[in-house]
């Protein structure tokens, strides 16, 4: 994945790890790193295992209901 650090983006993915940032209006950089994903496919295919397992460990629907539900009963058990 290659994005730029815009809104919660920096959540799901790790510069280097399972993604690239880049930033924001800067053409050449997206270029690079999609010339850098092309010509690393072993590269390529460990950072898609490594997006899947974040999102299996913080982002499934269970995961992110728990979260929700977490955060309404600590609002509600202030009120």
């Amino acid at each position: 994945m290659i994005s730029t650090a815009a809104g919660c983006i920096t959540d799901m993915v790790r510069d280097g790890y399972n993604g690239y940032i880049v930033p924001t209006q800067d053409p050449a950089a997206i270029a690079r790193r999609l010339a850098a994903l092309y010509d690393d496919p072993v590269g390529r295919l460990e950072m898609g295992a490594r997006s899947r397992e974040l999102y299996k460990e913080n982002f499934t629907a269970e995961k992110m209901l728990g979260r929700l539900q977490a955060v309404l009963h600590k609002v509600l058990a202030n009120r």
